[in-house]
């Protein structure tokens, strides 16, 4: 059996990104709190992890660096709920290590993009099931660590509720357009592609989620922009992509959205993520530099009421957390975390400029699908994917150069070679 290191990331790759979709599902460990399978895999990648930290190249150290800086500064001087900052040290922070240094070589990176898709088509089918048969018959969650509502009649696979099975399909989405489009993917690989983005789109026209409206037509145009060059053909493709999108939210808002749109729930959804986010961010403004303390956010809701009525916006209820994983970090730990997230940020921005070979544009994509649903929907910070972004831009940014490509006229298309 292969135990080399080149081996044992890919095989950690995948894992970690089939593992990806499985937060909700809690596997017991004595003595213990409850622990997502990511958990166990992140656990797992200590003794390699730390044999490689050599490895981390600059941006990633000042990444990580200001990550802990952030949490022990709000530690300090706020206080701190010691479960979530106790994930976040020896979890959510060391999977951003790991993450970069899978994804610095060719085998990991496959190893995440093919775990993640994988996972997705699983989870894709389970969420059929679900609406098919019922959601009361095939629900497996049972993580105490996240809410986790009923919504039956809506499938959520094993998310903790649908807006966050949403988020994850539509990065998906995204990774399988990106391979799609790129020139450099086989033909075999295309049509693989096709299949994932029709099941995808069904899945994501039957889930009846805000998290589609805000997402998907980012991810679609960061597609188009990253991976298609600017010639009459890509333009083409472009007004083709736009009518088949129009087409799609038009069917999705008339028809699988209109009940939420009758009843105002959409509605109540939107003013409900506003208000948090507004009122998340009150401490760059208020004095509060290290924020109001780890884990510690139940003041949100007295904030959020103050933009509910300045703004005259109107809900249901008032948000319980931020609905935002970026401002709820920001509104927990202040000015430190706006600092650790735009040396992230950068090196997105770094990433996006260089030309990458597919599988590096599909995980470029989900980088930024990680960005967007961090910063527009998903609240959780125990979940995995909304630190992915953190990361993998600078893995793909910074690996190995193209050695060589074969002839575009290739039967399967060109194939790559890298460094390693």
């Amino acid at each position: 059996m292969d135990t080399s290191p080149k081996k044992l990331l890919t095989v950690w790759g995948f894992l970690a990104g089939f593992t990806l979709w499985l937060p909700a599902y809690s596997l017991p460990v004595r003595g213990l709190p409850p622990l997502q399978p990511l958990d166990l895999v992140v656990l797992a990648f200590f003794p390699l992890g730390l044999l490689m930290l050599r490895q981390l190249n600059t941006p990633v150290f000042w990444i990580v660096a200001t990550g802990y800086a952030s949490l022990m500064l709000s530690w300090v001087t706020n206080g701190a709920n010691l479960l979530m900052l106790g994930w976040t040290v020896f979890l959510g922070l060391p999977f951003v290590v790991m993450i970069f240094l899978v994804a610095h070589r060719p085998g990991g990176r496959r190893g995440i993009v093919n775990g993640f898709l994988l996972a997705a088509l699983l989870s894709s089918l389970l969420f059929l099931a679900q609406i098919t048969f019922g959601a009361a018959l095939l629900d497996f969650r049972n993580n105490p660590a996240f809410s986790l509502p009923p919504q039956y009649g809506r499938g959520f696979a094993l998310l903790p509720e649908v807006s966050t099975f949403a988020t994850h399909i539509v990065m998906a989405f995204g990774v399988a357009l990106a391979l799609l489009l790129h020139r450099g993917s086989s033909n075999r690989t295309r049509r693989r592609m096709v299949f994932l983005l029709a099941l995808f789109g069904l899945v994501l026209l039957l889930s009846r989620s805000t998290s589609v409206l805000v997402l998907l037509p980012l991810l679609i145009a960061m597609a188009l922009a990253k991976v298609c060059r600017a010639n009459l053909k890509s333009v083409v493709l472009a007004a083709c992509m736009a009518g088949a999108v129009a087409l799609f939210l038009g069917l999705f808002l008339n028809s699988f959205y209109a009940e939420r749109l009758e009843s105002a729930a959409a509605e109540r959804s939107a003013a409900m993520r506003l208000s948090s986010i507004i009122a998340g961010l009150s401490p760059l403004v208020s004095g509060e530099v290290f924020g109001v303390g780890v884990g510690d956010n139940a003041e949100i809701r007295t904030r959020a009421y103050q933009v509910v009525r300045q703004f005259d916006l109107k809900f249901g209820s008032l948000p319980s957390g931020v609905n935002s994983q970026i401002v709820g970090r920001i509104f927990e730990e202040g000015w430190m975390a706006v600092l650790h997230f735009s040396i992230a940020g950068l090196a997105m921005i770094r990433a996006y400029f260089m030309r990458h070979d597919p599988v590096q544009a599909g995980l470029f994509l989900l980088a930024f699908g990680s960005f967007a649903s961090a910063l527009l929907v998903s609240g959780y910070r125990g979940i995995y994917a909304s630190w992915l972004w953190l990361s993998l831009p600078a893995a793909i940014a910074t690996a190995g150069p193209l050695l060589r490509a074969s002839t575009p006229g290739s039967q399967h298309g060109p194939r790559v070679q890298y460094a390693d």
